[in-house]
């Protein structure tokens, strides 16, 4: 459940799309929208410790992503974090990359926590799936990034060009609230799953540091009350609650892009944010949040202490929230396949 699956049921609502081609399709532990489509499922048999985490599919992807059956089509476009873009196809085939896999290209922060005693295993894989990866990227006609960060690294990567294309944000401004009980009146909010690139300690720290009770969605995080309360899985109801009534949204991940920002200020709710990589794209400091200069503890309370103490314009953050609705994102994707299609005559 995080933004890349947002944006596969953006694009097959924006195409009007029935059918979704995927390597692996857990229902019960992802947005209950998929189920309105029918969903494909690859013919490969899933690793049976994959239903319990995904990653621990990663070598056998390849044969996953590539037994997928495509239907009859004009296009393929691809919603890609990993091998999306393998699926074999002899029409064009657009990749809208979330990022080049992490597991190839930024294996420490991926093989961290529980993960890390399986990276030399790994390793001993990782020259021949780089080579597949790569030849897959070649044999795709248009590569679109989903934020600045992404396209410097579709280049370092690949060498390849592409060009920017923001996701849409699933929120709006009338978005239906469902209120969650049991938690303090002034409260941050953070919401990362169990990946080690989230920081969701660091997030942690900062508010211990700050004395200021910090509310975890998604991650894998320890309820430490008064300042910690992990909720786990929230319904988007109460996802939006959360986002109007906190203080600020904490955001210290290495993200690709960085939706939950945008999530936020959608609900005239200011941002905490780490100074690199996607939210750099995302956040206007000043305007809707402010940019911590560094991990560094110091650096993260400064910057919290920054945004707790500004009298913030709600309605200047939600201008800049609806620049990245779903509309404006239709526009530029529906761009992209026209010319795909008429390039192929």
């Amino acid at each position: 459940m995080g933004g890349a699956e947002r944006v596969a049921l953006a694009i097959s609502r924006i195409l009007d799309l029935d059918e979704i081609s995927t390597s692996m399709y857990d229902p019960m532990k992802t947005y209950s929208e998929f189920s309105e489509h029918r969903v494909r499922v690859s013919g490969q048999r899933r690793p049976v410790l994959s239903r319990y985490d995904a990653r621990a599919a990663v070598l056998s992807m390849t044969r996953m992503v590539e037994s997928i059956e495509l239907p009859e089509h004009d296009v393929v476009v691809c919603s890609s974090s990993g091998w999306a873009h393998g699926v074999r196809t002899k029409k064009p085939k657009i990749v809208y990359f979330h990022t080049p896999a992490r597991w190839l290209y930024e294996p420490d922060q991926y093989f961290s926590g529980i993960l890390r005693p399986v990276r030399p295993w790994f390793s001993l894989y990782a020259r021949k799936l780089e080579r597949w990866d790569r030849s897959c990227v070649q044999q795709s006609q248009t590569l679109l990034a989903n934020s600045t960060e992404v396209k410097h690294r579709i280049g370092r990567v690949y060498g390849r060009t592409s060009d920017v294309v923001h996701p849409p944000c699933a929120f709006g401004v009338r978005s239906p609230m469902s209120a969650v009980t049991g938690l303090p009146e002034r409260f941050l909010l953070t919401i990362a799953r169990g990946r080690g690139y989230k920081n969701t300690t660091a997030a942690v720290q900062t508010s211990k540091a700050l004395n200021v009770p910090l509310v975890v969605i998604g991650g894998e995080v320890a309820d430490e009350p008064p300042y910690v309360i992990g909720l786990g899985r929230v319904k988007d109801e109460e996802l939006a609650w959360l986002y109007a009534n906190a203080l600020a949204l904490v955001a210290f991940a290495h993200e690709d892009f960085g939706l939950t920002p945008i999530e936020a200020n959608m609900f005239g709710t200011p941002v905490v944010a780490l100074g690199q990589g996607g939210y750099l794209d995302t956040v206007v400091p000043g305007v809707t949040g402010v940019l911590a200069k560094s991990l560094e503890l110091r650096d993260l309370v400064s910057a919290t202490e920054s945004v707790l103490r500004t009298s913030w314009d709600k309605n200047a953050i939600v201008s800049h929230a609806q620049k990245f609705s779903l509309d404006a994102f239709g526009k530029r994707l529906s761009e992209e396949i026209e010319r795909a299609v008429a390039s192929c005559g």
